[in-house]
């Protein structure tokens, strides 16, 4: 090989070395930027739901369309807001359902302040995320740096969702906010069964077989029993069958006695004729 052809030879392999630490880069800030997202991610803007429900039905709809949707209000859109919300039972239901909605979802902004969340909406989201929506229905704040890191730290050891949503409502902040999570009752106490320690999990499930076992021995105590009523009948069956055998024995035995005393004066009555007619008196 020539030294030229060394060189180029050299040269492509040199080229392909800073491709691929070109693409190894582009990989890592991909990544750095991904890992910076994560750690500080993008706030939406908060809206208090007290600033939405206060005044009349029309009130309600253009504050609605320009602190939520976002836009100035026009009066079709305001009539659409108005005629969707008599589906509802408050305006309060009316703006969580919009806010738990795929297009509320989809907005730069955030309704705090709901009396009432549903646990299958919290329920419904995972990670950071999980844990800023938490603080945001529960506690109604945005979460800070410290508590975003304890309580992630905790997602990831395998603190499980339920858990979580449990502990934020019994906090000191979340008690004074006094937020109705519902489902939360429910969802917490099969969470709390299903992580029972072993030995609690083999007792509990112990008692349930003993109870089982249980119930078969009610049930095979009442069959022996019938069975034991059963046997009593056919006893006192057999001791009424064997005293008419025995009645029916005597009455056979008397008349076998009966023919027997036939045949024994017969049998001297003819002995008394021959001698009667051998020895004639006189």
């Amino acid at each position: 090989m020539s030294e030229k052809q060394t060189n180029g030879l050299n040269i492509n392999m040199i080229m392909d070395d800073i491709l691929k630490e070109s693409e190894e880069i582009k990989k890592n800030n991909v990544s750095a930027s991904a890992e910076k997202e994560h750690k500080e991610p993008k706030y939406k803007r908060l809206v208090l739901l007290d600033t939405l429900l206060p005044g009349d039905d029309d009130a309600f709809a253009k504050a609605f369309v320009k602190k939520v949707l976002g836009k100035e209000p026009i009066d079709s859109e305001c009539d659409a807001i108005k005629k969707k919300l008599k589906k509802f039972s408050d305006r309060e239901s009316f703006v969580y359902d919009f806010a738990n909605s795929s297009e509320g979802r989809k907005l730069p902004i955030e309704v705090v302040g709901f009396t009432k969340v549903y646990m299958n909406d919290l329920m419904s989201f995972d990670g950071m995320e999980f844990i800023e929506k938490c603080f945001l229905f529960i506690m109604q704040r945005r979460v800070d740096e410290n508590a975003r890191t304890i309580f992630y730290d905790k997602l990831t050891k395998g603190v499980t969702k339920e858990q979580m949503i449990y502990e934020f409502r019994n906090t000191p902040e979340g008690i004074e906010t006094n937020v109705e999570i519902i489902g939360l009752e429910k969802a917490f106490k099969t969470q709390r069964t299903k992580r029972l320690p072993q030995i609690a999990k083999e007792t509990l499930y112990s008692l349930i077989h003993v109870r089982r076992i249980r119930l078969e021995l009610d049930t095979a105590t009442g069959q022996i029993a019938a069975l034991q009523r059963k046997c009593n009948e056919l006893q006192q069956l057999n001791e009424d069958l064997n005293k008419k055998i025995d009645a029916e024995t005597k009455r056979i035995d008397e008349e076998i006695r009966k023919i027997k005393d036939c045949e024994f004066t017969g049998d001297f009555l003819r002995k008394l004729n021959y001698l009667s007619s051998a020895y004639p008196t006189v």
